[in-house]
């Protein structure tokens, strides 16, 4: 990990300050209904975040097409709030869905898991990390109430669970389940529609690995009955101080030296494939690029990072793969 230089002259530090707390005015204008502390005015240093490694993803080379660097150079620093009661908060959740029985609970060493005989389609764990929600609902009425209908319920579902997040709408997908499968269409064939919630920090999005299932999932059917709930429930984060972060530029350098990390694969042509589709490619051309929030949940570690979205072209199909590569902004 590369040392962090720390500003100590009186006039760098008063620069400093003042570029942060405008920068800080700014997105705090974004945020919703989280209401933080006043930042202390330091500078943290933080470790490097880590991304988890699969050996089947490939590592490509990049080619970064023309993206402005309209990013600050520093960000709020947050610190992660324990739960004060853990079994509290997941009846609080499990009473969100509708579901007021007590859990039972089994320990493991990563966390204890709770389940519901009552309703067997809860399923929360380890700890209050992640929330998963299964209903079975009639799904053959075709959607016949506008988006926003949906979107306003999901929206007002997620929120009351992720209570201390202002919430981003990021898809909206149709689909007509056949059985057990999930089977996405036009909307106009559609009987049932998910929507994805990515909570915001600072107004930056936060996620826990791939961007795309790093949100809260929602599904409804055509009457507006849950179908289905799924995502993180992050803990609350206060910030702590402030942090530099390195230039677009620098994290273009990285990106083309083999220091980013794929965290999402995906091809529109294999959206309705039920099995893991492996891709294969050797260049990626990177489009876009935004700062994200990454949560490591077993170090409890929050790290500024820059998220690279491009396209490859898989070697033994010729599909278009999408791809989102994480690339740390920590000096």
């Amino acid at each position: 990990m590369k040392r962090l230089g720390i500003i100590v002259g009186i006039f760098g530090t008063i620069a400093f300050l003042v570029a942060f707390f405008v920068s800080r005015r700014t997105q705090i204008s974004k945020e919703g209904p989280i209401v933080q502390p006043t930042i202390s005015p330091i500078v943290s240093p933080l470790p490097q975040p880590s991304f988890p490694a699969d050996p089947m993803v490939p590592s490509p080379s990049y080619t970064l097409g023309a993206i402005a660097d309209t990013f600050p150079r520093s960000l709020p620093v947050f610190t992660a709030q324990p739960v004060a009661n853990e079994q509290v908060e997941v009846q609080r959740i499990a009473a969100v869905l509708g579901i007021q029985s007590p859990p039972a609970v089994d320990r493991a060493p990563e966390g204890a898991y709770y389940m519901w005989s009552t309703s067997p389609g809860l399923f929360i764990g380890p700890g209050t990390q992640h929330v998963d929600y299964s209903a079975v609902a009639p799904t053959n009425t075709p959607l016949a109430s506008p988006d926003n209908t949906f979107v306003s319920a999901g929206m007002g579902l997620a929120t009351r669970v992720l209570q201390w997040y202002q919430l981003k709408l990021t898809s909206t997908l149709y689909f007509a389940p056949q059985v057990t499968d999930l089977n996405f269409v036009p909307r106009e064939r559609a009987t049932a529609i998910q929507l994805i919630f990515t909570p915001q920090l600072s107004g930056l999005p936060l996620i826990a690995g791939n961007p795309t299932t790093s949100g809260i999932t929602i599904r409804y059917n055509a009457s507006q009955s849950l179908l289905y709930f799924s995502g993180y429930t992050y803990p609350k984060f206060v910030a702590s101080g402030a942090t530099p972060i390195i230039s677009l530029e620098d994290a273009g350098r990285r990106l083309l030296s083999n220091q980013g990390t794929i965290l999402s694969l995906s091809s529109a042509a294999d959206i309705n494939a039920h099995d893991t589709k492996w891709y294969q490619f050797s260049l990626a051309t990177v489009s876009r690029a935004d700062l994200a929030y990454y949560y490591d949940f077993a170090k409890k570690q929050l790290s500024p990072v820059f998220l690279f979205t491009g396209a490859a072209i898989d070697k033994t199909t010729g599909k278009q793969v999408d791809t989102t590569t994480a690339v740390s902004a920590v000096p």
